[in-house]
């Protein structure tokens, strides 16, 4: 049910193109990309690399 409504989201919003949603430990919970994607955003040093950024922008 969760997939289906982020894959809903993904198809509304121009330019998204996949969805991580992640626990506090950057684990990914649930992935959803855009069909023409072929998963390079969840793999895992892409997910945290994009968990220390998020964590050094927030810092400040």
């Amino acid at each position: 049910v969760a997939k289906k409504f982020l894959q809903d989201i993904i198809k509304r919003v121009d330019g998204l193109r996949a969805i991580v949603i992640t626990d506090r430990d950057g684990i990914p919970v649930i992935k959803v990309n855009a069909p023409e994607i072929q998963d390079p955003v969840s793999k895992p040093n892409f997910l945290a690399s994009v968990s220390l950024a998020i964590e050094n922008d927030l810092s400040f």
